[in-house]
């Protein structure tokens, strides 16, 4: 297999385009609210259903090139990214959640679209704001989970959140697995070296060891054998049991425009292994 990129360089660079240092702590680039739907109009991040109904915001950004993202191929464009999306400090983040939270009864708050742990420094000011609030929610952290296996102590450091308001877990982390083997996730992330798969699943141990609320989540249209589904297995069972019960899996948006990407490497999408 053909040597891939390093997740962490080009991490740093795409950092360095979507975050600035502002007055208020470290900004970071967001997606405005869709306006499509209603509810999110004059608003600065937006409702969703996922969860039981979340308050999202989307964060500009990622650490991989995944082929299948659902994200729009504007806002993976960095040459360009500047222009479309609005920088927003830690506390605007967090009381923008808030206040979509309480106005349409969530009952969590989630960062989505691009990686949120590609600037810690932001992403800490902002739970740090929310913790300060006291609040009855949950913050369900979405991650492809490489910072969290090269670096222990950052899971370290969430754990010592606690719980919130209601005395359940104050962070949740989904750590979205690229692949049923080494060799998918070098197909499916776009290219980033294979020999950082196993980051992932030492993610999942790393926030086990300090009581972090997590659970693995997958791609099921790109598991093609049974044969994969048992390595994936085997990898998740590594770590520990629970994680093969607590296994989530996601399906695949066929936008047209992620139809077209994936035509565009040449990554079949239409066999689908059915899990019983």
């Amino acid at each position: 297999m053909k040597r891939g990129f390093d997740p962490f360089k080009f991490g740093e660079a795409v950092r360095q385009v979507v975050t600035r240092d502002g007055l208020s702590g470290r900004e970071r680039l967001y997606k405005p609210a869709p306006s499509t739907d209603p509810r999110n109009e004059n608003r600065d991040f937006r409702v969703s259903n996922y969860y039981l109904k979340t308050a999202v915001a989307d964060a500009l950004g990622c650490n991989l090139r995944c082929v299948f993202c659902w994200t729009i191929d504007r806002y993976r464009d960095y040459s360009n990214i500047k222009n479309v999306g609005t920088f927003y400090s830690p506390v605007e983040v967090a009381n923008a959640l808030a206040t979509t939270a309480r106005n349409f009864n969530c009952k969590y708050l989630r960062m989505t679209e691009g990686e949120p742990t590609l600037d810690m420094d932001h992403l800490i000011a902002v739970l740090d704001n929310l913790k300060k609030m006291n609040l009855a929610y949950t913050f369900i952290l979405e991650t492809n989970g490489l910072i969290f296996g090269k670096y222990p102590n950052f899971s370290k450091r969430l754990s010592q959140y606690g719980t919130n308001l209601i005395g359940e877990p104050f962070i949740h982390v989904r750590v979205s697995i690229k692949g049923s083997t080494a060799e998918k996730f070098h197909l499916l992330s776009g290219g980033a070296d294979a020999s950082f798969y196993k980051l992932q699943f030492d993610a999942l141990s790393n926030c086990l060891n300090v009581g972090l609320s997590v659970h693995p989540a997958v791609m099921l249209d790109f598991i093609e054998s049974k044969e994969e589904m048992e390595t994936l297995r085997d990898s998740l069972l590594n770590v520990d049991e629970t994680m093969v019960k607590k296994l989530e899996f996601e399906r695949l948006f066929l936008e047209d425009y992620v139809v077209a990407r994936l035509r565009r490497y040449g990554i079949p999408f239409e066999k689908v292994l059915e899990v019983e």
